[in-house]
């Protein structure tokens, strides 16, 4: 079976539902259409949390915990806690007390009459049939989760992954290309904020893209003790990218699989984390069906980093700059021109380090200024002005129309807004009319 982390989570939030083969079964039961929720009587809450806890027994991959959480489940179900005939909030509750000591999660239940439904009456393999059509025609419609590549100035590379989707001879093709785009770049921004995770494969050759061949990224535990360990892959069609500063963007929605290669590039050192703490999910979990029409999801599997002899379950990663993950991409970006500065000689690349560096700080920082304040910044500098209309700073040149302009900064520092190549700098008695090149640069005396 192909292990996911969190890879039902990211299909099912793409629109899709895929069937998972349980790793450590109980006989089934019977076939039965899933009932409304209205049907939900003493005797199926009853048999559900029957096998509930027989599940949780047979598959949870913390043995030392489950009776204790098999117990919660035994108190509550005594204490009436959960006397509802409303499938929906049943399976909140137990998800809740599922939930409370063990912060897993990637334990919980969910009613999916439909999921349900499919999981009982599908062969096994048409079920995985179905569920490999459904991931293929997810991946191609994203892309396989690389949603977006971007050049930033000063040809830092920006790839954004939604997801990790993983195709048998599709997905590694479209990380080739993704990778051969990012190496290009002088510094690497990878944008894992919002990435609920997905199948470890495809954080796998990701994360091998960073680390030497063979290198143990982790060793996988499932609850019966059998143990599968995960390394770089040998050959690499892009090559790798250890040589180039790398930032990773997290949040507190980055989970599983993405969590995975956040900890893995904490620990080995491979760049730096930027935004807000990750979720904590790290466990690997499967989905097994539970009458009538719920669908459980137990953690089958376990984490283990070679350098840390752990994992991130329950507590999650922190950043190593933490910072509001919507500004975390332009405090990348001011790391990487910082780090890049130093060692980039004069030229069109330094050029565009320092001319990029104003324009995201201002990003961070705006500076907003009133009418009264612009108009402080209005004259004559020879043959050029600049006049308030419209409550906005506008510059007049001879033979050129009129350009409105942004303050960059709160003194006299403005970005024209139809040339993103110029800017205009404002003193008291002159005005600087700026290129990316210097050498193109202009002063006007009052």
């Amino acid at each position: 079976m192909r292990k996911s982390l969190c890879g039902i989570i990211w299909l099912a939030a793409m629109g899709a539902a895929p069937i998972l083969e349980p790793v450590a079964q109980i006989p089934s039961e019977r076939a039965v259409e899933a009932p409304g929720a209205q049907t939900f009587d003493a005797r199926a809450r009853a048999e559900a949390m029957a096998r509930i806890k027989a599940q949780i027994r047979a598959s949870y991959v913390y043995p030392e915990r489950t009776e204790q959480l098999v117990q919660r489940l035994s108190t509550a179900e005594k204490s009436g806690r959960y006397d509802t005939a409303d499938a929906s909030v049943f399976a909140d509750r137990v998800t809740e007390d599922l939930q409370a000591d063990t912060r897993d999660s990637h334990l919980y239940l969910h009613y999916d009459p439909q999921w349900f439904a499919s999981a009982q009456n599908a062969p096994p393999d048409d079920a995985d049939e179905r569920q490999i059509e459904i991931e293929r025609d997810i991946a191609r419609h994203t892309n396989h989760g690389l949603v977006e590549m971007r050049i930033l100035p000063g040809n830092i590379r920006y790839l954004k992954i939604e997801g990790f989707g993983w195709v048998a001879d599709e997905t590694g093709p479209a990380y080739d290309a993704a990778m051969h785009f990012v190496k290009d770049g002088r510094a690497i921004i990878l944008d894992l904020r919002g990435n609920r995770g997905g199948w470890i494969q495809a954080s796998k050759y990701l994360i091998s893209h960073f680390l030497p061949p063979n290198t143990l990224i982790a060793t996988f535990y499932s609850a019966d003790g059998e143990s599968e360990q995960y390394r770089a892959v040998d050959y690499l069609p892009s090559g790798r990218m250890g040589d180039r500063p790398a930032y990773l963007l997290i949040d507190g929605h980055s989970r599983s699989a993405a969590e995975m290669v956040a900890y893995t590039f904490q620990q080995y050192k491979l760049g730096e984390l930027i935004g807000a703490k990750t979720e904590g999910a790290a466990n690997v979990s499967d989905d097994f069906p539970v009458a009538p029409g719920f669908r459980l999801s137990i953690s089958t599997g376990r984490t283990v980093q070679p350098i840390s002899h752990g994992d991130w379950e329950g507590v999650g990663i922190a950043p190593t700059v933490p910072t509001d993950p919507a500004r975390a991409l332009e405090v990348a970006q001011l790391r990487a021109i910082d780090r890049l500065l130093p060692a980039t000689p004069e030229g069109v690349p330094r050029f565009q380090l320092e001319w990029a560096r104003p324009a995201i700080e201002a990003a961070l920082h705006p500076a907003i200024l009133s009418e009264t304040q612009l108009r402080q910044f209005a004259g004559e500098f020879g043959d050029v002005q600049t006049r308030i209309s419209d409550h906005a700073l506008w510059l007049h040149r001879p033979g050129r129309p009129a350009s409105r302009l942004a303050p960059m900064t709160r003194d006299g520092l403005f970005q024209s807004l139809d040339n993103a190549t110029l800017r205009v700098k404002i003193s008291r008695d002159h005005l600087d009319l700026l290129r990316l090149d210097p050498a193109y640069s202009t002063r006007h005396a009052k």
